[in-house]
This record gives structure tokens, C-alpha cells and sequence, in this order.
């Protein structure tokens, strides 16, 4: 979504950060030449890639995550979101999407209590 992303760009570059995404190595550059100096994090189109990427992104906070504990978290969430999606008909439901947030946040509290213990 080349045209989309410019006009969020054009909006709030000066008061934000920003990250661009990608699966695909030079595609941004190709269809975005006016992006020159900024490099998109490319994530090869797995869900380990665009963890690890989202990851590097967000890499100087405080209380960084671990990658190899967002990929437990996420393995358990995709082995939960069957049940919610036979539960709401869909996953891309209001509802559905509360009841995968608090899963998530209640996987990941169960997760960093016991690697605590």
C-alpha cells in the first residue's frame, strides 16, 4: 500500500517514529523511491521473521523481549486461535480479537512466572 503509507508518512513523519515492514528485499525501494535513506526491516514473510524484525524495530526499550520468548507466546496463541474462531465464527471479529488479546496476555503472564520460578 504505497499510496497509504505516504500519506501517514506525509502526516505524522515529524512527530513519530515509524518502521516500514517488508517480505521482500528492495520491493519498498522499488515502489517508493522517495524513501531513500530509510531501510525497511525485512522479515521474509514468517512469523519468526516479522517477530524478530518488529523486535529489532522496538530494540531500545527498557524491557526488551526476548525473541525466542515471543515465539513460544505465539506458538500457544496460534494453537488456542482455532477454539476462538469455531467460538466466534471468525477470528477478524471485535469480539474474537478481545478474546486473542487476553489469551496472549494471559499466556504471557503464565510464561514469565514460570521462567521466573
Amino acid at each position: 500500500m504505497p499510496f497509504e503509507l505516504g500519506l501517514s508518512l506525509g502526516i505524522h513523519k515529524r512527530d513519530h517514529a515509524w518502521f516500514i515492514f517488508e517480505s521482500v528485499p528492495y520491493r519498498v525501494s522499488r515502489s517508493l523511491s522517495d524513501l531513500g535513506g530509510y531501510d525497511a526491516a525485512i522479515h521474509g514473510g514468517t512469523p519468526e521473521g516479522i517477530l524478530r524484525a518488529v523486535t529489532n524495530a522496538f530494540g531500545a526499550r527498557k524491557q526488551r523481549v526476548k525473541h525466542g520468548d515471543l515465539v513460544t507466546l505465539w506458538k500457544a496463541l496460534r494453537d488456542v486461535a482455532p477454539r476462538i474462531q469455531k467460538e466466534r465464527g471468525s477470528l477478524f471479529t471485535p469480539a474474537a480479537f478481545t478474546d486473542l488479546v487476553t489469551t496472549g496476555h494471559e499466556l504471557s503472564r503464565s510464561h514469565f512466572t514460570r521462567k521466573r520460578r
